[in-house]
């Protein structure tokens, strides 16, 4: 259906000027109705193209780019997670894409409705002219959309339509493509898609290696304080899964990058991130193993499932604690000092900091000499490592494996801008892979190890506990077995990973003289 944008405070008589003589208009229907736009935190919806909104208690799941309706549903409470969501196809659609996210209100709005029939000489309507202007809820100084005029023919009168859209083209109005989810978001200044864990960082190959990891460790900052914000409010664990991610790829770039800042300013704030990051540790694993209950439940008899429900108890009255413990860090005196220090590092001006009279060695090196000479340096070093661990089955060596992958991955990832993106890729997207099964045994690892420890925290003289034992025990073997596997896929995804075809890759794009060096995106 043909649709406009309409002049800030068109009303009905300019509305009846901009169509002419031959029809006139008469107003019917209107009403006012109040649509919530929701999505998780990272905007799992939007980039899966699907919109999800209320209006009164009626859901309604949009793909945005085929621009239909997939599915509604009627619920008299606003889902949060997406157990919250009756079964149907509204959850089926929701289950994969979610997971523990937790839907967010994105957009809060009103919605105004005009409808006005469309009149003939002979005063039939011929067609419905269907004005709408959304505007926030709570009004706030965010410049509103402009109203969209829809033009929309009644049945037998597909002509009508057509001749309305072109006297309207002709008074001056422009299309409009903004459907209704855009609209609402834009009335309350929300960019869909705005957040994102990925780096996303555009740095250029002649930028000052000092300069360049500045803007990494910014970004990674701006990650970190975003979800800060909400761990507190313990709304999802990827909040603090994402703060955590951030925190640990700072302490990389610090210890990755060398040379670029004095010594003692790397020294004093590698040691901070440190303690920012044991400060949340508890909690995480804590997260991770509530998170695993149903799979755990699943891995049990039906006799034994409920023998688990003392160890979850267990697990939540700790997690309650860990919770308050991490809060009362991150409001500490000493988190912020540390917090406002690094904020202050990251703003200041590049070369000799505060007191220094040396500029570090390699402050000034072209960023993609750095980059290319760490990350060659650092794949060398995974290859050497995982041949020695194969060769002679030190299989006990995995989780060392893993830790030296996942620094090369944050470095291909800090300085992925400078290379070609198919083929950075291409070989980040094979050491996930690699990473992926090498974390698997070593989650299966850790499991084992803190499901032991709960075994010798639970009181055995209530009779659940000394039940909740048993069950324990066959988790623990089970997770033996699936340890035996883990192994077998952790070896076949680094003998495709240390493939010579791979070699020749990293060789040509981060050597020297490589075809691959200065290429920006």
């Amino acid at each position: 259906m043909p649709k406009f944008v309409l002049p800030r405070g068109c009303d009905e008589t300019e509305l009846t000027n901009l169509l002419g003589t031959a029809w006139e208009i008469d107003r019917g229907n209107g009403r006012t109705q109040r649509l919530i736009v929701y999505d998780t935190f990272d905007w799992r919806l939007y980039r899966q193209s699907l919109g999800l909104w209320s209006v009164e208690q009626t859901f309604t799941l949009y793909d945005l780019a085929a621009a239909r309706v997939l599915t509604t549903a009627v619920m008299p409470e606003a889902p949060v997670y997406v157990w919250d969501l009756p079964p149907g196809l509204l959850r089926a659609r929701l289950d994969p894409i979610m997971g523990v996210r937790a839907l967010l209100p994105q957009a809060d709005v009103l919605v105004q409705t005009a409808v006005y029939q469309l009149l003939d000489s002979a005063a039939q309507p011929v067609a419905e002219l269907v004005v709408e202007e959304i505007r926030p809820s709570a009004p706030d100084d965010t410049p509103l959309p402009p109203a969209s005029l829809t033009v929309q023919p009644l049945a037998g009168q597909p002509q009508v339509a057509q001749e309305v859209s072109e006297q309207l083209a002709q008074a001056g109005l422009q299309a409009s493509e903004t459907d209704t989810y855009t609209a609402a978001l834009t009335a309350v200044g929300q960019a869909p898609g705005a957040y994102s864990t990925r780096l996303d960082i555009n740095l250029t190959p002649d930028m000052r290696a000092d300069a360049a990891t500045k803007a990494i460790l910014r970004y990674l900052f701006q990650v970190m304080r975003t979800n800060e914000a909400y761990i507190r409010q313990d709304l999802d664990p990827e909040f603090l899964h994402d703060y955590r991610v951030a925190v640990r790829r700072t302490r990389s770039a610090l210890s990755q990058i060398k040379a670029v800042f004095p010594p003692d300013t790397i020294s004093r704030f590698k040691q901070d991130f440190k303690v920012i990051g044991q400060l949340s540790n508890h909690l995480r694993d804590l997260d991770v193993y509530l998170l695993s209950e149903e799979d755990y439940r699943n891995q049990l008899p039906d006799f034994l499932r409920d023998a688990l429900d003392p160890m979850f108890d267990h697990l939540r009255q700790k997690r309650a604690y860990a919770l308050r413990e991490v809060s009362e860090g991150l409001k500490s005196a000493d988190y912020r000092q540390m917090v406002a220090d690094w904020e202050a590092f990251l703003a200041g001006p590049v070369g000799a900091e505060k007191g220094e009279t040396a500029v570090p060695r390699k402050a000034a090196t072209p960023i993609i000499s750095l980059a290319r000479r760490r990350i060659y340096k650092r794949y060398q070093q995974v290859i050497a490592a995982g041949q020695v661990i194969l060769a002679e089955n030190q299989q006990g060596q995995m989780h060392t494996l893993r830790i030296e992958g996942k620094k090369l991955r944050y470095l291909m990832e800090f300085f992925a801008s400078l290379f070609p993106p198919k083929e950075m890729g291409l070989l980040i997207r094979q050491l996930k892979q690699l990473q992926s099964h090498l974390g698997d045994l070593n989650d299966l690892n850790v499991q084992q190890a803190y499901l032991l420890h709960i075994a010798d925290d639970l009181p055995l003289r209530h009779k659940k506990n000394r039940r909740a034992l048993v069950a324990i025990g066959w988790l623990v073997a089970n997770l033996e077995q699936k340890k035996t596997q883990a192994k077998a896929e952790s070896a076949a995804a680094f003998t495709q990973f240390a493939a010579a075809e791979n070699g020749r890759l990293f060789a040509q794009l981060f050597t020297e003289g490589g075809e691959g060096e200065g290429v920006t995106r």
